[in-house]
């Protein structure tokens, strides 16, 4: 009987960590126009860029204004994200004959790289208790 109390206190300790009540908030600025879907791709520490190692996703529909997308309910510890605007809402990033994107995108940290992605290095940034709030100006080429 005694286990059966101690895993139930295990389970509702768990339950009710704040370690797992971080949350971020990404403002998507530069939209060209309200098209579409806005997308946010959420990587760990580590996974910059690799898509078979997503941790989450999220959307939202695409305005003229400025978007916001939040992600809640998340542990603590580092992350990087890279947004898309994916003006004919078919789900993929667009690309030319050369691989360059033709829908607008972003990364956290506003990161840039040199004729090709940013670092994950540059892109990533740390998740405790506090929400972290970022604003990202979309890059069109």
């Amino acid at each position: 009987m005694n286990s059966r109390r101690w895993l139930l206190s295990l389970f509702l300790l768990l339950l009710v960590n704040p370690a797992w009540a971080a949350e971020i908030h990404i403002q998507v600025q530069g939209l060209r126009s309200a098209d579409g879907d806005v997308r946010v791709t959420l990587f760990q520490a580590g996974n910059f860029l690799k898509f078979d190692k997503v941790f989450r996703r999220a959307k939202t529909l695409a305005s003229g204004a400025p978007v916001e997308l939040v992600l809640k309910d998340l542990p603590e510890g580092d992350y990087s994200f890279s947004i898309a605007h994916d003006e004919n809402a078919n789900g993929e990033l667009d690309k030319n004959f050369f691989g360059i994107p033709k829908e607008g995108v972003g990364v956290s940290n506003n990161a840039k790289g040199f004729l090709g992605p940013p670092s994950d290095a540059a892109a990533t940034f740390s998740l405790r208790a506090e929400p972290v709030r970022q604003t990202i100006l979309l890059s069109y080429f």
